[in-house]
């Protein structure tokens, strides 16, 4: 049994682009052990800033800490140790939090009492170098993930004269890429090779780690090295609403796109990293449902954008699309049916998906019917509701099985007039850029 999970090292070898991170699981006499690397490729080393010339030591070790998630999950040890550097006592309750909260469903899917578990260890004598000035920033990277999201803020953002990039991690991306013509650095993960055995992983625990927060650590090295000021992600308002309550908590499987995370990591950034970064998320006042009618006006992208997350199972030979089975898929096609016929929808994913009768119990959870919402990155039961709403409304496809359901049980309580203006409404902006807000209240048509 391995009682302990150790953040080894780091080695950074800028000449030939490479940053390469360690970990190891011992037992409890450390007489066995297990170790895990990982790769960070990067696209290009002709850095806007020399990394030789600046102490980037507090962003290795952010990228470290975060990248390990990956690795942490598979024993889940009490004990944690980082025996190459040091962490004070506020980094460390950072951490705490990151891990608890981000891991917050692989805690519940595997019965785990998380409660007193995650302890970083920190040092009294410890205090971080002051966070480093990088004065010759500019211009917006925008972190793309193939879906509605980043593709609306990439228009949103040309509208303007600011000096745009793309940052994006899978093949699946490179089609959006593509399409938005604007220049790109693609980051390049090499997982240790025991996270594709089989046969290790099923004596090990497994589950969903905080994505979104390692992708977000990575773009602000990518801000520094490649000279840009903005590390812009598309999180939106819904990822805010949690999915069920664990041992006194919400579980949120979107926990590292909420307003917390965004918050938190922005102080992080600031005070050990660099305060010339500024990370935040454009999209954050609005839900998804506001994001989708915008969306589905820029209709080049309709044929090629991908939000169903079976095609980024790490096992999977080759893309699928929309698979039209999951809760991601039935989320996004309903809200796209608001505002668009369902046939055109239906087109796009090759399916009817209010047609299938086999998603009756996947749409009861979609519109909180059920006592916990999908384990998915979908929005609020209301927006759903609403959606279905505007389809009943237009008659379109009224006697198929899931807007049947919508009217048998959601529509004989369905206060129109307040969920409308709720699910709509505008939220808090106050960590975007004065300049970035204008152009999102602009295209509020």
């Amino acid at each position: 049994m391995f009682t302990e999970f150790e953040f080894t090292d780091y080695e950074a070898h800028w000449s030939k682009g490479e940053l390469v991170f360690h970990y190891a699981a011992f037992s409890q006499n450390r007489d066995k052990v297990i170790r895990f690397q990982e790769k960070l490729i990067l696209p290009s080393t002709d850095f806007v800033l020399n990394p030789k010339e600046f102490d980037l030591d507090e962003m290795l070790k952010c990228l470290h800490l975060v990248i390990g998630a990956s690795y942490y999950k598979f024993y889940c040890t009490k004990v944690i140790s980082i025996p190459s550097y040091a962490l004070s006592e506020k980094q460390a309750r950072f951490w705490n939090t990151v891990y608890e909260k981000g891991l917050g469903e692989y805690f519940y899917k595997n019965n785990i009492d998380y409660r007193d578990l995650i302890f970083f260890p920190f040092s009294d004598n410890y205090s971080p170098n002051n966070p480093q000035q990088y004065n010759r920033l500019s211009g917006s990277l925008i972190s793309v993930g193939g879906g509605k999201d980043s593709l609306l803020s990439i228009e949103l953002i040309r509208k303007s004269d600011e000096p745009i990039a793309l940052l994006y991690s899978h093949v699946l991306h490179e089609e959006s890429v593509k399409a938005a013509n604007l220049p790109s650095f693609k980051i390049t993960r090499e997982l240790d090779q025991k996270v594709f055995d089989k046969e290790f992983l099923k004596t090990v625990y497994n589950g969903h780690i905080p994505i979104t927060g390692i992708f977000s650590c990575m773009s602000v090295l990518f801000c520094i090295l490649y000279g840009k000021k903005y590390s812009i992600f598309s999180n939106e308002r819904s990822s805010d609403y949690g999915n069920i309550d664990y041992l006194g908590s919400e579980i949120n499987h979107q926990w590292s796109k909420s307003f917390e995370f965004e918050n938190l990591l922005r102080a992080y950034i600031k005070e050990y990293i660099s305060p010339d970064v500024e990370y935040f998320s454009l999209l954050r006042p609005l839900y998804e449902i506001e994001i989708i009618r915008r969306f589905v006006t820029f209709k080049q992208y309709l044929p090629i954008f991908k939000s169903c997350n079976r095609n980024y199972k790490l096992n999977s030979t080759s893309p699928i699309g929309w698979c039209g089975e999951c809760p991601k898929c039935a989320f996004v096609f309903s809200l796209m049916c608001a505002f668009m016929p369902v046939a055109e929808v239906s087109s796009i994913f090759n399916k009817n998906l209010f047609e299938d009768g086999q998603l009756i119990g996947l749409f009861r959870e979609l519109l909180g019917l059920e006592e916990a919402k999908p384990f998915e990155c979908v929005g609020r039961p209301e927006e759903v509701q609403m959606a279905l709403y505007y389809v009943f409304k237009r008659n379109d496809f009224r006697t198929s099985p899931i807007i049947s359901l919508f009217e048998k049980e959601i529509l004989p309580t369905f206060n129109r007039t307040a969920i409308e203006s709720d699910v709509f409404s505008y939220g808090d902006d106050s960590n975007i850029p004065e300049k970035f807000k204008i152009l999102l209240k602009e295209h509020d048509a």
